[in-house]
């Protein structure tokens, strides 16, 4: 079928607006279909490694016989999961190449939170060349990186450890929102109930929390969690105690004027630190959410509000 060309000089004003609409809405479409593709990439290596690691167990001897009921069943799979995903990490990770960072923000995944402090990085190498990384705490670099080369001489993790692990450890898989610059992309989070995290992703970078901090920066720096701030709602300052930053810039304050349990949530931009303030002292609830490293369970939080 011949196709019909259009003269530029043919095409109004009105015309031009529509078509670069509608051009815009496709692009729009592509990168949310991208998204999605690599999404499900990532589940389909999860998918890959746990039916390597079923197929495994099937030539070795049955495991010790487990008590009936579902806590069981899940603690076998919890298990199950953590020996997979350390088992891949333990096959792409290069342990040679190691890089620091002060992450210092709470990250998401499919609704299970992880404050990410000072990570040891090692790059993860992938078939389609994608810039994967994981991210340990510091704290735990020396378990970590002496359970992977176990598993690389063993090739799977002893069935001891895994349970072990299952005890406090989950594997999340879901998908990971930024700020800067704005994305979601697939991801891998091996949760702890201590509200500590091991990030499969390429975020974070040098580059993007540098780009973070400096889209986010105030007079006086940036404050850090657990320091005295100020919090910026509607129009009014309000000063408490700054209990967590996340990935997408959303900040969490524990505010002196509210009752234990309420959380004020605001765009990181929307705080500022104290400098010149003495720290009252803090109230045994302020100090109990800061040593969890959780965020309070609002029980009225009449104030919240997203300056994203």
């Amino acid at each position: 079928m011949p196709v019909e060309v259009i003269p530029v000089e043919q095409v109004d004003d009105e015309e031009f607006v529509e078509l670069q609409e509608d051009y815009e809405d496709q692009c729009n479409d592509v990168v949310d279909l991208q998204h999605r593709l690599r999404a499900a990439q990532l589940e389909v290596e999860q998918l890959r490694i746990r039916l390597r690691a079923n197929c495994g167990r099937q030539k070795m001897a049955p495991p010790p016989a487990l008590l009936p009921g579902a806590a069981a069943s899940d603690s076998q799979q919890r298990a199950c999961d953590i020996s997979s995903c350390l088992r891949w990490i333990a096959e792409h990770a290069d342990l040679s190449r190691v890089e620091v960072l002060d992450v210092g923000l709470e990250v998401l995944v499919s609704g299970h939170s992880a404050n990410l402090k000072r990570v040891v990085q090692w790059p993860l190498t992938t078939p389609d060349g994608r810039e994967l990384r994981v991210s340990v705490p510091v704290e735990q670099e020396r378990e970590m990186r002496a359970i992977l080369e176990d598993v690389r001489v063993l090739g799977d993790l002893d069935a001891a450890t895994a349970h072990l692990l299952a005890a406090t450890w989950e594997v999340v898989p879901g998908e990971l929102a930024t700020c800067h610059p704005t994305s979601v992309e697939p991801a891998v989070l091996l949760a702890n109930q201590d509200g500590e995290g091991i990030l499969v992703a390429t975020w974070p970078t040098a580059a993007a929390l540098d780009s973070f901090r400096a889209a986010h920066s105030s007079v006086g720096g940036s404050p850090l969690v657990g320091e005295r701030v100020e919090v910026d709602y509607e129009g009014q300052w309000y000063s408490g105690l700054l209990h967590s930053v996340d990935s997408t810039g959303r900040a969490g304050v524990v505010c002196d004027v509210d009752a234990p349990g309420i959380l004020t949530i605001a765009g990181f931009g929307s705080v500022r630190r104290i400098a010149s303030e003495v720290p009252p002292l803090f109230t045994d609830s302020a100090m109990t959410l800061l040593s969890r490293g959780r965020a309070p369970r609002s029980r009225a939080c009449r104030r919240a509000r997203s300056a994203m």
